[in-house]
């Protein structure tokens, strides 16, 4: 596979162990093509992904969140429309889950950096995604009194690994979410080609032994579609 001019200039950036902030700031400003948007999108799913688990206790903001970061995925499989996808990127980034005040943040720092990897515009939103995935870990060593500066820098430097990841040529696997928490699919993963009046494709999800996730385009009728 050939290398866009940006996924080439990105990548010498990471082998020649620029700041990551320097890494982060390019990597995310326009313009690109729309196999890096993609790829970037990826990147930022994985990085709100990885702070996922944090809110597993808050249910209804934990599902929220990963029903968000599912939508991104499929917006950049090509699996849901861009109008389907806008759905998730409002997402209301206040708990619904009472808790301590340590708690409360870090949940609004998860469900901002889920939302932030369903906006339209990937490449701010990126950025902003991988940062509020750090703070949402910073506010995790906080509550439990780990040193944060070290734990902050590990989550950085794991971001950069990541993004070098999926800019190169072999992309990695998606970072997991336990499939067993979303098997609810909202009416908004319907896919609807153009014009509508065709028949329209819906995902449907698989589950693997080991808890992976697959998908299936399932004909439908567009009437059924809400």
């Amino acid at each position: 596979m050939l290398h866009s001019e940006k996924r080439v200039r990105i990548l010498a950036l990471i082998e020649h162990c620029a700041p990551p902030r320097t890494i982060v700031e390019r990597a995310t400003k326009p313009p690109a093509d729309a196999d890096y948007e993609r790829r970037l999108r990826m990147w930022a799913a994985d990085c709100a992904a990885r702070a996922l688990h944090l809110i597993a206790k808050h249910h209804v903001d934990y599902l929220e969140a990963g029903q968000t970061i599912i939508a991104a995925r499929n917006f950049a499989k090509d699996l849901i429309h861009k109008t389907h996808l806008a759905q998730f990127a409002t997402l209301d980034s206040r708990p619904k889950t009472k808790g301590k005040r340590v708690s409360f943040y870090m949940a609004s720092e998860v469900k901002q950096a889920a939302a932030m990897t369903a906006q339209a515009d990937v490449h701010d939103a990126a950025r902003a995604a991988a940062q509020h995935a750090c703070n949402a870990i910073r506010s995790a060593m906080l509550a439990t009194r780990r040193d944060v500066g070290k734990q902050w820098d590990d989550e950085l430097n794991w971001q950069i690994e990541r993004l070098r990841a999926w800019l190169s040529d072999d992309e990695p696997a998606e970072w997991p979410i336990s499939a067993a928490d979303f098997r609810e699919i909202p009416t908004s993963f319907f896919f609807h080609p153009a014009p509508q009046t065709q028949p329209a494709e819906s995902v449907s999800f698989e589950y693997g032994t080991d808890g992976e996730v697959f998908y299936r385009k399932v004909p439908t009728d567009v009437s059924s579609c809400r």
